[in-house]
C-alpha cells in the first residue's frame, strides 16, 4: 500500500504546487530524458513532491526489503529514475549504442541521460506481464535512498525492443522493473564499488540450462558517486533526495546481440564482504492486438 499520509491533492492545489522547489537542467533531452547538466548550472523545471494523491490513490508504492544485518525495511518510492548510457570506457558505451542500433534503437543525444519513470513500476514479483515476446531484461546496480540510508540494490531495467526503436523513454515506461528484495547499506561498499561483480543468465525454457547473457564489474560503469551528483533528484552530500530509486546502467551482452528471453536472472557478488544478491522473473507475454 502507498504512503496514507500523504493527502490528496486536488487539481488547483497541484497547480500551486508545481511552483515550489524545483531543480532543472539548461535543455531538454530525448522524450522523457533529462540531460546530465552539473546541478550548479541548473535552472527551475520540476516538482519534488513528498507524496501525491489523485482520486485517494497513491502514487508512490511501498516496497519491502530485507535490510542485509538489520532486518525488514519498507521504503516508499516516489521517484524513479533510469540511468541510460553510464559506461565508463567511452568505447565500451559506443558498443552499446552499436548493439542497439542494430535493432534500430536511435543513439542518445549525449551521455549519460537520466530517463524518468513512474515509481510503480519498480516490483519485485517473480512474473511480468510484456507485450508481445520483444522485451528483454538488463542487469543494474540500484540506489534507493529512504531519507535515513542509502542503499546499494540490483534491478532489471526491462525494455520493450520494438518500442525502443521509435522511443527509448516511451520503451522504458512499458515494462516493470524487477528488484531484488534484499539491501546493502551504501556505506559498506562505497570504498570496494569498483570490486563488486554484476552478471545476467537468460533461457526460454524453465527446464533448460541458463545461458550467459552479461558479466562483468561495477568498475564498468561509470563511479556511482558521480551518477549520484548528477542525478535530477541528486540531494547533495552524496545522497539522493528521500524516495527516490536510481538504476544506474547496465553492461553489453556477451555475445549474438541484445534479445528476448522469457525467463531473466540477476546477480551483484561483492567479493570483499563475500555476498551476493539475487533475482530471476519470468515474462509472461501478452497478445499484441493490431
Amino acid at each position: 500500500m502507498g504512503d496514507r499520509r500523504a493527502p490528496f491533492i486536488s487539481g488547483r492545489g497541484l497547480a500551486r504546487a508545481l511552483q515550489g522547489e524545483r531543480r532543472a537542467v539548461p535543455r531538454p533531452g530525448p522524450t522523457g530524458a533529462i540531460c546530465c547538466t552539473p546541478p550548479a548550472t541548473a535552472s527551475p523545471l520540476r516538482l519534488v513532491p513528498s507524496s501525491i494523491r489523485f482520486a485517494g490513490v497513491s502514487l508512490s508504492p511501498t516496497l519491502s526489503f530485507e535490510r542485509v544485518g538489520h532486518g525488514p525495511l519498507s521504503i516508499t518510492i516516489r521517484q524513479a529514475v533510469i540511468a541510460g548510457w553510464t559506461g565508463r570506457d567511452r568505447g565500451a558505451v559506443d558498443h552499446h549504442i552499436a548493439e542497439l542500433a542494430a535493432i534500430g534503437v536511435p543513439p542518445p543525444s549525449e551521455v549519460p541521460l537520466f530517463y524518468r519513470i513512474s515509481a510503480q513500476l519498480l516490483t519485485s514479483q517473480t512474473v511480468i506481464q510484456v507485450v508481445d515476446a520483444t522485451s528483454s531484461g538488463e542487469v543494474e546496480p540500484l540506489l534507493i535512498d529512504d531519507g535515513e540510508n542509502l542503499y546499494l540494490g540490483l534491478g532489471s531495467d526491462h525494455t520493450d525492443r520494438e518500442l525502443e526503436s521509435h522511443s527509448v523513454a516511451l520503451s522504458k515506461q512499458v515494462c516493470a522493473k524487477p528488484v531484488a528484495t534484499t539491501l546493502w547499506d551504501y556505506g559498506e561498499v562505497r570504498d570496494h564499488l569498483d570490486a563488486i561483480l554484476l552478471r545476467s543468465f537468460v533461457r526460454d525454457d524453465a527446464a533448460a540450462e541458463w545461458t550467459a547473457y552479461q558479466d562483468g564489474g561495477v568498475a564498468k560503469i561509470r563511479p556511482l558517486d558521480q551518477l549520484i551528483a548528477a542525478c535530477p533528484f541528486a540531494a547533495g552530500d552524496g545522497r539522493l533526495e528521500p524516495g527516490t530509486a536510481m538504476m544506474c546502467g547496465t553492461l553489453g551482452v556477451l555475445s549474438g546481440g541484445v534479445r528476448p528471453a522469457r525467463f531473466f536472472r540477476m546477480e551483484m557478488h561483492d567479493p570483499v564482504l563475500d555476498r551476493t544478491l539475487v533475482h530471476e522473473y519470468e515474462t509472461a507475454s501478452l497478445p499484441a492486438v493490431k
